[in-house]
């Protein structure tokens, strides 16, 4: 993790802007990832096949070169693809949702 927290050096696989590494699917898969979005709620935003959405994520997470979709949500949020409004509305949903 603390590889996100600092800017990657010329050799490393962590990029600074995703958007430049990712193809537009896996950014769109990203984003709803970083929503909270499960792989079977993806599929059927998207209309595809949940073993596609899955693959799709292995391959994304290989580009930025994190471990799992946590890391790769967090990298969102830090690069701009996720705006800290639209995530400040999604957790407040979300625990309106709980209690």
């Amino acid at each position: 993790m603390q590889s996100l927290m600092h800017k990657p050096s010329q050799g490393s696989k962590v990029a600074t802007y995703p958007l430049e590494i990712l193809t537009p699917r896996q950014c769109e898969i990203l984003v709803l990832v970083a929503r909270g979005m499960s792989d079977r709620d993806i599929a059927q935003k998207l209309f595809i096949a949940t073993s596609t959405v899955e693959n799709h994520m292995h391959n994304l997470l290989q580009r930025l070169g994190v471990k799992n979709r946590t890391e790769a949500a967090l990298l969102a949020l830090c690069s701009g693809m996720i705006d800290t409004e639209e995530l400040d509305a999604l957790l407040h949903n979300r625990m309106e949702e709980i209690t």
